[in-house]
């Protein structure tokens, strides 16, 4: 269990920070002493009567690293460093010490919560050591790489027929052999696959790099030469014939702006000409030096980018439009500004603004993880092949008899649910059906199985299914059976349970010796308060209320029609009400009496009809909050922000000296856009009890917490001798060749 160098961790994030740490504890320590055999020195111990509890150097490392996570700062720490860290180690060992003479780990509570953090943990264990672990590192290689390849689909659904199975498989083959005749991919593509899309690309899937095709496909592909061809390759979607065109680095991620303008390929050619002027203008602009963020937020047409200055973030081959993947991944230099680009949206300009430079593994990680668990495919191919490794270890026998008497007992009429109506005698049920670790597992356990999963309830028995579920229970039943011996089978799992243990015993004893007894109550705070409220004072604030917006453009807008009555945004003239209502005029005349729906339509259209009204007025602080702000609560739609001290909110610091009423200029903060006003002013004064309390009884209880856990402390070591060797802490990190000799032993008593 960590110890944080200034202290214990908080006690109250324990349970949550211990599981975090398991997480971490799933990757090998490097933290292991330089010294050959340093490892196994004491660096402390604590003897109670006749008990040793021996502290060693590589115990001590490999705590002194997770309190860092980062083993290079460990290596720079001072030797005074270390000691101050010993110490509050020791004390947490005296700690867990005493919830075990108490007993605690024999209580109920205990034990029910060990068990549910082993059942947390054992599975994601399981997978992260067996499965994850080695094919985390192979698609980070296989990401380094992009293949460019075309494929042939031969449709066939995991659950069809077998004659359209075959029928399928056949007609791939029937492909690859007129390719190996010399017939050209691309009109076999368009002649034989079903993958739509091959009429108008001829099979080519472009570039593409690991984890962004369903697992079987990628490896094939990955395994392909450049120029050859693999299949048939068996997929959830058929069969494929894959002809690999060309490998190369994989293109980096890039960061990139643009500047949409709308027009549609069947607009008018004024319209297109209107649209391409437009386009150009700002292309000029922007060459000439004009701010492309400000073009963007002014003169986009991309909803979701304009107000973003244009910004799309990051993105890869692949995520965007042809036409425009292309020109964003041809610009070379952080700046350079594409030629008009169109595609079916309109024209754009694009801007490169940041290149992604090449991850490292470790940066990676977190996101093959994520890649990994979403492909479900590739997990599940994994399990079976942990599953058979299991099966191998353990010396698996397979008795074929037991499933076959079951089967032959089915008619069309059985579902799981009926499964104990079938005429089985007390031998069938209970005639092996598989051995395992030196365990028999009669039919009986799988019908237990089939009743007891959620899932098959109603489901029809047929051969077929029968051997699907049978599959499914080995293969749950294999798992489970090393789940249960991960301790013995994984050294560090059991150190991972023994630290949790030991986590539970320091939240609880700390629970009862500390916390309990910190806590104060509104009467002991009232009295604490009344000692020290000269330290319990409110200095100048300000009452300001706020508005809060994305859009740079908006906020300016929103000042201006505070401070300058003039209405920009969201203007409704009487021109535009009379359109509108026309418009709803002519839907309500198309309407057809006869229609089912009619009266619901009429109503829906005249009620929008009644809705319509000029608006056009310059409105309040609160009703500019109520339409625009994004603070996403009740009193931030408001506009209400509160009183605040200097230097308390950032965005009251800008109203402290104005005069009461006073509008603030947007600020620009957090990556938002606030615009303030001041409503009133109050003086410094003392705080009531009932403004101070909470900071008086977290300050009572931070006393409280410090004495009494300093008499725990005291009291532990008056029960214990505890003996330091400084001579072999001070190889902590480093190699022989840099120890130097160093006082023997000192020893402590208290």
């Amino acid at each position: 269990m960590p110890i944080a160098r200034a202290g214990l961790r908080p006690f109250f994030q324990l349970r949550s920070f211990v599981f975090a740490l398991s997480l971490l504890s799933f990757l090998p320590l490097t933290a292991c002493s330089d010294g050959g055999g340093n490892g196994e020195l004491p660096v402390a111990e604590i003897r109670r009567g006749e008990q040793t509890r021996r502290i060693t150097l590589g115990e001590f490392e490999e705590k002194y690293v997770e309190t860092s996570q980062n083993i290079d700062a460990a290596r720079k720490d001072s030797l005074a460093a270390y000691k101050e860290f010993l110490t509050r180690y020791v004390d947490f060992r005296l700690k867990v010490q005493d919830a075990y003479d108490r007993g605690m780990d024999k209580s109920p509570d205990v034990q029910t919560e060990l068990k549910q953090y082993r059942d947390q943990l054992a599975g994601t264990y399981l997978t992260e050591k067996e499965v994850l672990d080695k094919n985390l590192r192979d698609l980070y290689e296989k990401r380094k790489v992009e293949v460019k390849a075309s494929h042939i689909l031969a449709l066939a659904s995991p659950d069809a027929l077998p004659e359209d199975t075959l029928k399928a498989y056949r007609r791939i083959v029937d492909v690859i052999a007129q390719l190996g005749a010399g017939r050209s991919f691309d009109s076999l593509a368009i002649k034989n696959s079903d993958d739509p899309s091959a009429r108008q690309n001829g099979g080519s899937l472009g570039y593409f790099t690991g984890g962004m095709m369903v697992y079987q496909f990628e490896t094939a592909a990955f395994n392909t030469p450049v120029g050859g061809v693999s299949g048939p390759i068996r997929t959830k979607f058929g069969y494929h014939a894959i002809k690999v065109f060309d490998r190369r680095p994989k293109t980096q991620d890039i960061r990139a702006s643009h500047i949409l303008v709308r027009t549609s390929r069947t607009a008018s050619p004024e319209d297109t000409l209107k649209a391409y002027t437009k386009i150009a203008g700002l292309l000029n602009a922007a060459k000439q030096g004009e701010d492309f963020a400000k073009l963007a937020r002014e003169n986009s047409e991309d909803p979701g980018s304009g107000q973003q200055g244009g910004d799309l973030n990051f993105f890869g081959v692949g995520r965007m439009v042809k036409g425009f993947e292309d020109a964003a991944f041809a610009l070379k230099n952080i700046g350079d500004i594409s030629p008009i680009i169109r595609t079916d949206f309109g024209y754009h300009i694009i801007k490169l603004t940041e290149r992604k430079p090449l991850a490292s593994f470790a940066e990676e990680k977190e996101n093959l993880r994520s890649l990994l668990n979403r492909n479900t495919e590739k997990l599940e191919f994994e399990n079976d092949q942990l599953a058979g490794r299991l099966k191998k270890t353990y010396g698996f026998e397979e008795t074929a008899q037991a499933l076959a008497a079951f089967v032959s007992k089915l008619d069309s009429n059985t579902t799981v649910d009926r499964v104990d109506s079938l005429r089985l005698s007390a031998a069938d049920r209970q005639a092996t059906m598989f051995v395992f670790a030196k365990q028999s597992y009669p039919l009986d356990s799988l019908l237990a199985h089939l009743k007891g999963t959620p899932q098959y309830r109603g489901q029809k028995l047929t051969v077929k299914s029968v051997k699907s579920f049978y599959d499914r229970y080995v293969k749950q039943t294999v798992l489970n059976y090393e789940i249960s011996q991960l301790e013995s089978r994984y050294s560090e799992f059991a150190k991972l349970m023994r630290d949790y243990k030991d986590g539970i015993l320091l939240f609880k004893n700390a629970e009862e010796q500390v916390w309990s007894k910190a806590t104060p109550t509104d009467s002991v705070a009232a009295i604490y308060f009344g000692e020290h409220k000269s330290e319990y004072q409110f200095g100048e604030r300000v009452d300001i209320s706020e508005i809060v917006v994305s859009s740079e453009a908006t906020a300016a807008k929103i000042y201006d029609e505070l401070t300058k009555k003039q209405r920009t945004l969201g203007i409704v003239t009487a021109d535009s009400v009379k359109k509108s209502s026309a418009r709803l005029a002519a839907e309500i005349k198309k309407l057809k009496r006869g229609d089912k729906d009619y009266k619901t339509k009429l109503a829906a259209l005249k009620s929008q009809q009644a809705s319509l009204k000029r608006d056009d007025a310059v409105r309040t602080f609160e009703q500019l909050a109520k339409r625009y702000t994004e603070k996403d609560s009740d009193t931030g739609r408001t506009g209400k922000a509160g009183l605040f001290q200097r230097d308390e909110y950032t965005a009251a610091n800008a109203v402290f000296t104005q005069p009461v009423g006073f509008i603030s200029t947007p600020q620009s903060i957090d990556g938002k856009f606030s615009v303030v006003r001041l409503n009133g002013k109050e003086a410094a004064r003392p705080m009531t009890f009932e403004e101070a309390k909470p900071l008086a009884a977290a300050k009572y209880q931070e006393m409280m917490t410090k004495q009494l856990e300093e008499d725990w402390i005291k009291s532990l070591r008056t029960k214990s001798d505890v003996k330091y060797y400084d001579e072999n802490l001070q190889k902590a990190f480093r190699t022989p060749a840099a120890s130097t000799a160093m006082p023997s032993a000192t020893a402590e008593q208290k």
